[in-house]
């Protein structure tokens, strides 16, 4: 079995850090003749859209009284424009994720800057050719809505559009509809972008113990946060706060901005209840105020356990008060020496966590591995951060890491691979009902990660391994 101790002692043997993930069976590059297909393919799809959406527009101030009887052309009209849909959005979202993820390895990438803002506008220009689709169904009567559902190809929408029609008293004028949907690239959109742009290129000069100096983009240097020495992790994170600071204007502008477009467009859509600035992102997590308010609740009545476990880490560190750079730190390494846990280690030992629940599992992590869908080198340019993220066409999860080989990062790993066997399991449900909130993704990677925690555990041969 393996345990902690035997990592340590195989730190210096093997890669430590990640591998390169290979994006090549999605695309093999922004320039390549098969993505410049989808992009074109793209372009005829959305311009269709936006001249059947004119004709179906026309129905929407008259939705309120559509029957499946009396309007069935109508109706036949709307079944047809949602697969046409479908597959404009499936081009859509392949082309985009794979710009970002070329453009979360390298934030200097020009092509994928480039590409990624075209894209935006193309997807503003989706939004907008399907608003009336949109407006349509969630203003409709039930019985036009029950009978647009029972068809084969879009029976599959139904629950997208219940959730929709939760919210007909916040819907505006089609034209309003269509103008936010065309604000949004020049709009939140673009700030988003700024800050993706800016912690993508950022360079940090640290300082180090001995008097060199080491320079490194923003994920390189937060990768460090994370390892054993405390003087590293200290000049890492005073570092990271010197780079940050030269753009601390740019980040409050960009906070501010997407904070007042919210706050704007909730004042729009309160023309016949109140919509607070917090309702939208409710909306999207499928919860409720209250249930927020509640868990909030409970985190400030059980506070006192975090900050027990911050002074038990500061004792274990043999410091009185822990520093901000501390609190990623790990359990302090044995005989005081800083160790890595290479990368097929780490993964060998979360293959065999999840194998642990089901053997599927452990297989799933396999497969992850053989078609290089994992990416966790450490270099300059990467945006920082973990993620994993999914192709919608080949339903194909890709994970996203900086792996140095601390402990913290493995765990990590595992979180990640959670959210991609999440999508493994949903690989043959259709893409609209597969559409599932931050609320419930969690809970996968989460559980994931408390999977591995417990081999760890289990395989510990004392407290100190």
């Amino acid at each position: 079995m393996k345990t902690l101790a035997m990592f340590r002692a195989a730190s210096d043997s093997g890669a430590v850090q990640g591998p390169e993930w290979d994006l090549s069976p999605e695309y093999p590059s922004i320039d390549s003749n098969q993505f410049k297909a989808d992009f074109s393919a793209l372009e005829a799809a959305i311009a269709a859209l936006v001249e059947q959406g004119k004709a179906i527009g026309s129905r929407v101030a008259s939705a309120a009284s559509l029957e499946p009887q009396k309007d069935a052309a109508f109706l036949t009209q709307c079944r047809q424009f949602a697969p046409a849909l479908e597959h404009a959005q499936i081009l859509y979202g392949n082309l985009a994720t794979y710009t970002g993820c070329v453009s979360s390895t390298d934030g200097s990438n020009a092509a994928a800057k480039t590409m990624r803002g075209i894209l935006d506008g193309l997807g503003s220009r989706l939004s907008s050719g399907s608003a009336a689709f949109m407006l349509v169904l969630t203003l409709a009567t039930d019985a036009f809505v029950d009978a647009f559902c029972a068809a084969p190809e879009t029976k599959a929408l139904r629950f997208m559009l219940d959730q929709a029609r939760k919210l007909r008293n916040r819907t505006l004028s089609l034209d309003v509809e269509r103008s936010l949907s065309t604000l949004g690239p020049d709009g939140y959109l673009a700030w988003g972008n700024l800050y993706d742009n800016l912690t993508g290129t950022v360079r940090c000069v640290i300082k180090m113990p001995d008097g060199s100096e080491k320079t490194t983009g923003l994920s390189g240097a937060a990768s460090r946060l994370k390892g054993a020495d405390r003087a590293v992790r200290e000049a890492a994170w005073r570092a990271i706060n010197t780079a940050m600071a030269g753009n601390q204007e740019a980040f409050a502008a960009i906070l501010n901005s997407i904070s007042g477009w919210r706050y704007a467009e909730a004042g729009m859509r309160s023309h016949k209840e109140p919509v607070h600035f917090l309702d939208s992102a409710l909306h999207q997590s499928r919860i409720r105020a209250a249930t927020l308010d509640t868990l909030m609740g409970v985190l400030k009545e059980s506070r006192e356990l975090g900050r027990e476990a911050l002074r038990l880490q500061a004792k274990a560190y043999g410091v009185e008060r822990l520093g901000p750079w501390d609190t990623l730190a790990p359990a302090p390494a044995l005989g005081g020496k800083e160790t890595a846990i290479p990368f097929a280690q780490g993964l060998a030992t979360v293959r065999r966590a999840y194998a642990s629940i089901d053997e599927s599992m452990g297989d799933f992590v396999d497969s992850m591995s053989a078609k290089r869908r994992i990416e966790g080198r450490v270099m300059d340019g990467k945006r920082p951060g973990a993620f994993c993220t999914e192709f919608p066409r080949s339903r194909n999860p890709f994970v996203y890491t900086t792996y140095r080989g601390a402990l913290s990062e493995l765990s990590t790993l595992s979180h990640e691979l959670g959210h991609a066997y999440h999508c493994e399991v949903m690989r043959d449900i259709p893409m609209a009902e597969s559409e599932y909130p931050m609320t419930l993704a969690e809970t996968a990677s989460t559980f994931a990660e408390t999977v591995l925690g417990e081999i760890l555990v289990a395989e510990a041969k004392d407290e100190s391994s």
